[in-house]
């Protein structure tokens, strides 16, 4: 039963974030203009985008391992929801959704912390590495194709840039990799499947998800496919979710501040 409304959950998500895209690519005037009722889907899906990982959480509080939702994964979502709650501080009905789902949070992992996994500091700085290494090599094709990469952050602050890009990242990234590489994958383990047929099912509708993409074919065909097989083989073979949160947020932060389209 609560595989079920998991699975249930995760589609509902799913369905409507596609929904949403395709509305907004078929017919620009809809957000432009602020049509009240894609206006509408818009706050739904974000109040129910926080909310679902705690509803996941407390559905299978008792089976994380088997989803490889480790610490560092679970304190990232925290940080998600702190970043959050920072954004909507005028917004008093998120506010306090936030408020609980962080307060909840804290509570599931103090109850559960003896069962949730370690996190791997290796498979961390591996992630880091290869998400550099990725970023590097855009560059180098940008390149040698003639486009001009702009980087105008080169005369300012670039830290201080980057860091609050990653901030940035954070508040969303760690959402989408609970959901993908975390729970999906664990239930369409948990149903019998390969793991795999799990690696190219949860990677295609994690692609099809971001079909907004499509105004930028380099970014729908080639970026976000080699994005989605980093970090499916990094929850692979790290056996964890952190090291694709890593991956991701730093792809993201970089690709943003290289003039790409983020993930």
């Amino acid at each position: 039963m609560k595989q079920r409304l998991g699975l249930i959950l995760l589609a509902t998500i799913i369905t409507t974030t596609f929904v949403i895209q395709i509305l907004k690519l078929s017919n620009k005037s809809i957000a432009e203009e602020g049509h009240i009722l894609f206006l509408l889907m818009i706050t739904l899906l974000g109040i129910l985008t926080l909310v679902a990982p705690l509803i996941l959480l407390w559905l299978e509080a008792d089976k994380l391992d088997r989803f490889r939702i480790d610490k560092y994964s679970l304190f990232t979502l925290g940080v998600c929801y702190l970043i959050n709650l920072n954004y909507n501080r005028q917004n008093y009905v998120i506010f306090i959704i936030i408020g609980f789902s962080l307060i909840y949070l804290v509570k599931i992992y103090h109850k559960k912390k003896g069962g949730i996994i370690s996190s791997d500091l290796l498979w961390s700085a591996k992630a880091f590495a290869l998400a550099s290494a990725f970023i590097l090599a855009i560059v180098v094709f940008q390149i040698s194709i003639g486009s001009i990469v702009q980087i105008p952050l080169l005369t300012g602050n670039v830290f201080v840039i980057m860091l609050r890009q990653v901030f940035t990242e954070l508040s969303f990234v760690p959402v989408e990799e609970l959901f993908y590489r975390g729970f999906l994958w664990g239930y369409l383990i948990s149903i019998g499947w390969e793991e795999r047929t799990v690696i190219w099912v949860q990677g295609g509708v994690f692609w099809i998800t971001h079909v907004e993409r499509l105004t930028t074919p380099i970014s729908f065909f080639i970026f976000i496919p080699i994005l989605t097989l980093i970090l499916s083989k990094l929850r692979q073979r790290s056996n964890q979710v952190f090291p694709s949160i890593i991956a991701h947020v730093i792809i993201n932060a970089a690709g943003a501040l290289l003039n790409l389209a983020t993930i």
